[in-house]
């Protein structure tokens, strides 16, 4: 959204908030906090120009941007710095300097940052696991992975078993969402304390949001560009063969026509493994997504990415029967006098900005079974026999 559009909004926004229920927006105030890559605070600044931050589910990248007066007399900030962002208290945004504007005497004018779990957690996974469960196999992951890890509690637990899981060289969040959807569809995302979550889809959401058009607006939109209904699942090898399945959904093929799409998931070899990914898969990607934005009027911070709300009074029903929905990505937008908290809103039982955003390809390369079936070779011993080759 261009900056004139977003003051607008952030007018009616404001406007709406001040009419009836809603909190005086205005009265938000944004700390700004700059560390040292040790942790070491630099300084504070409550006086920005403007503050935009957009933090994601999942282990996508989230980002901020900070506008400072020309010529504040600030300190000197640097490239990995970190820079962390609350409103009211609350924490909204914790990521390293990514971007430095500065006036001709290196005032900071703008400051970007960028908070990525794939740089952050980088490590790769290599190991056989047999007749355990999700869970316990993403506690036993996390030992395995190089340098700054996310904390992980193990607890609740899965009740289903794996037969067998074969990492070989699998990135941590492939492996972390491939178990998510092996456990029966579960949530995952990473908060700003580093912590994972790892839940069932059944649990209770984490808040409760109560529907009045004088508190929020509700922005619907349904669309048929996520679907997927006929599925080529490549595992690993087994047997001295590639794993490989063909499932679809009939059903969605023949309202919506067919839309193939090739599941990359080496480290399934076995038939139990296999039924509970396509059971998986089934369940959220044949049908149309729901994808909504709620922006709310009432000065309400609590919630963040990757957490759900029960909204209640809910004059979308029809699109969602249990009123549920999942925080995809927090937008909130600040400058003096006017504030804007957008919530996008994930479909489903999505972990990612798609479903599919990692068995869609396949992240060991592109010749994982050549090499562990070795390369092909013709057989010559024939040429030798009195056997005819046509």
């Amino acid at each position: 959204m261009k900056y004139s559009a977003y003051q607008d909004s952030a007018r009616e926004y404001n406007s709406r908030a001040s009419e009836g229920l809603g909190a005086d927006l205005t009265m938000i105030e944004p700390v700004i906090t700059f560390l040292d890559s040790n942790g070491a605070r630099l300084f504070e600044s409550e006086r920005p120009a403007r503050v935009e931050t957009l933090a994601r589910f999942g282990a996508e990248d989230s980002d901020a941007k900070v506008s400072f007066y020309s010529r504040e007399p600030l300190p000197p900030v640097a490239v990995g710095d970190l820079l962390e962002v609350r409103f009211d208290g609350t924490l909204k945004f914790r990521g390293s300097v990514s971007e430095l504007r500065t006036d001709s005497l290196r005032f900071p004018l703008v400051v970007r940052a960028a908070r990525r779990p794939t740089r952050l957690y980088q490590s790769e996974i290599r190991k056989e696991y047999t007749d355990a469960s999700p869970t316990e196999i993403l506690s036993d992951v996390l030992t395995l992975v190089l340098g700054e890890t996310p904390s992980y509690s193990g607890a609740p637990a899965s009740t289903r078993t794996i037969d067998r899981l074969d990492f070989r060289g699998t990135p941590l969040f492939y492996a972390v969402d491939l178990l998510a959807r092996l456990a029966g569809n579960w949530l995952w995302w990473i908060d700003w304390e580093g912590e994972l979550h790892f839940i069932p889809p059944e649990s209770a959401p984490e808040h409760v949001w109560y529907y009045e058009s004088e508190r929020m607006a509700l922005h619907p939109w349904l669309v048929d560009k996520p679907i997927k209904n006929r599925f080529v699942l490549f595992g690993g090898v087994s047997g001295g063969e590639e794993f490989t399945k063909f499932f679809e959904d009939a059903a969605s093929a023949d309202r919506y026509g067919p839309v193939e799409e090739r599941l990359y998931a080496r480290p399934i070899t076995t038939d139990l493994v296999y039924t509970y990914l396509r059971d998986a898969v089934l369940e959220e990607s044949p049908e149309p997504a729901n994808y909504r934005a709620v922006d709310r009027f009432d000065g309400d911070l609590a919630a963040s990415f990757g957490e759900r709300f029960e909204l209640r009074a809910n004059p979308l029903r029809e699109l969602d029967e249990d009123n549920v929905y999942r925080i995809a990505a927090e937008e909130l937008v600040w400058t003096p006098g006017s504030f804007l908290a957008r919530y996008h809103l994930a479909a489903g039982l999505e972990s990612a900005s798609r479903y599919t955003r990692y068995i869609d390809h396949d992240p060991e390369g592109t010749f994982f079974v050549a090499a562990r079936l070795g390369s092909f070779q013709l057989d010559f011993s024939a040429l030798d026999s009195e056997a005819h080759l046509d």
